[in-house]
């Protein structure tokens, strides 16, 4: 598990202590389904075109599984009204290893229907 979160959910080995270990540990046991297909299909972009709710992305600037600026701009092409951030400085897993700032992101996110 320690070599999984270094290659593909982690950008700092640094941040692979025991929690992460168990908490990845447990959800690759406990998962129902393999979703790398799922990943894999594409059809995201495709699926918010069809909708016209607003929608938050935080991706990690190390995330292996897509290059996060381009990824952001095709799905905001398709859906105009996302949010975006990245994060710098960390990987896949970044509400894990930035959970900070994830966190100082959400609260602006969830109130922001009583915004409009």
């Amino acid at each position: 598990m320690r070599h999984n979160l270094a290659m593909h959910m982690l950008h700092d080995c640094e941040h692979i202590d025991n929690l992460a270990i168990n908490i990845h540990t447990d959800a690759c046991v406990r998962t129902r389904f393999r979703s790398k297909g799922l990943s894999q299909a594409g059809g995201l972009s495709a699926a918010l075109a069809q909708h016209d709710a607003e929608a938050l992305v935080v991706w990690g600037e190390h995330d292996v599984t897509a290059d996060p600026e381009a990824a952001i701009r095709i799905l905001t092409e398709a859906c105009p009204v996302l949010q975006t951030h990245i994060v710098r400085g960390a990987g896949h897993w970044v509400q894990y290893e930035r959970a900070e700032e994830v966190n100082h992101l959400l609260p602006g996110w969830l109130g922001a229907d009583s915004k409009r």
